[in-house]
Formats: C-alpha cells, structure tokens, sequence
C-alpha cells in the first residue's frame, strides 16, 4: 500500500536549518537532517515552505534545494496536492519567480523552466503558453531561451507525470498543442533571438504520442 504523504507543518528555517547541516561533517547530524528533507519533499504541508524560502533572503544553495523540491512536487504531487483552482495561482507565482531570478543564477533560472514547462502540461487549460512565458519575461531573453529550451523536453519525457486517470486523454491533447506551439514560436522567433543555434536547440525532434 503506498504510504499517504505527511499534512505536517514545516517551518522554513527549520528546513534552512537542515540544508545547512547537509553540508557538514557530522555523519549521523547529516542523516538525521536528510530524513527531515525527506519528509519535507513529500509533504503536502511543504508547498507554501518552499515558497517562503523562494521569497526569503536564503542563500542560493537553499534556494536551489527548495526549487527542486517545487519542481519534484509538480512532476509528482501537483494532481493529488494541489486543488485545480489553486493551479493558477501557482502559475502565476512560478512567473513572477522566473522573472525575478532571470539574471540568475542560472541553476535555480533552469530550474524554475522545468517547473513551469512541467506545469504547463498538466495545465490542460493553458493554451497561450508561449505568449504568457514570454510577456511576463519581457526582455529577459536568457530565461525566455531557456523555457524554450526545456519546454520540448518535458513533454517529450512527460510520461513521468503523475496523473489522475480521467486528466489522460487532456494530457496527451496538451502534449501535441504544446509542441506544435513550441515549433511555431521556434520558427518565428523575435529578431534578436533569431539565431540558427538557438532555434534548432528549441525545435522538438519529435511529436510526442
């Protein structure tokens, strides 16, 4: 029987404080705080968490660690954690991270691409990807390059999703209108990105499905 994920509460700067102690000496403080992640990561207490230390002034490891957590919870937990009419505004709030930490660091940037590329398939209602990505990104063409670049990727590997059984039929729907789109966007890409490097690194190689 596989085990129904924790409801508990947990304090950012409890997980700060284990991230930190992952980086330590001390074996058995270091597998005690590892357990403590653990718990964390399957949580379902632990969304708002992550974004807290997202929002704080941590430092960029645990930034890191907290966006990989967001983007494993997306790919893993989005359909059994998350209320559909919250999904959103977890959207939308992905957006505003990504225009945040455009200029970098480039880890938690890509990081962020994969949680929104994630996000977006599983959105089965989000048909103006490309144009939202790209007009809450503005001029930040680094990270517009980047969710370009792993778009086609994610849903070329989306088969790792996990979802409900009814959403499978909308998912594979998204899965065509999403890499159709990409193909189009690569094709008509904006003047100062349109480099043959660039767009044959966002052409998808292959239609999913």
């Amino acid at each position: 029987m596989a085990s129904v994920p924790s409801t508990e509460v947990f304090r950012a700067e409890d997980v700060l404080a284990a991230v930190v102690t992952m980086r330590g000496g001390d074996v058995e403080a270091k597998k005690k705080a590892q357990e403590f992640l653990q718990n964390f990561q399957k949580s379902n207490g632990s969304w708002a968490t992550i974004i807290s230390i997202l929002q704080s002034s941590a430092d960029d490891e645990a930034k890191l660690f907290a966006v990989i957590t967001l983007r494993g919870k997306i790919t893993y937990d989005l359909s059994t954690q998350i209320p559909q009419d919250q999904v959103a505004g977890l959207r939308d709030q992905l957006l505003l991270f990504l225009a945040h930490f455009a200029s970098g660091p480039k880890a938690i940037r890509v990081q962020l691409c994969v949680s929104l590329a994630v996000l977006a398939i599983q959105m089965t209602g989000w048909k103006d990807v490309l144009p939202t990505v790209v007009n809450a990104l503005n001029s930040s063409h680094a990270a517009i390059l980047d969710f370009l670049r792993v778009l086609p990727e994610e849903v070329t590997d989306g088969r790792k999703i996990t979802l409900t059984s009814p959403n499978n039929i909308q998912l594979r729907d998204q899965y065509q209108i999403l890499w159709h789109i990409n193909f189009t966007f690569a094709i008509i890409l904006p003047p100062t990105l349109h480099e043959s490097s660039i767009r044959d690194m966002i052409l998808p190689t292959t239609i999913p499905y």
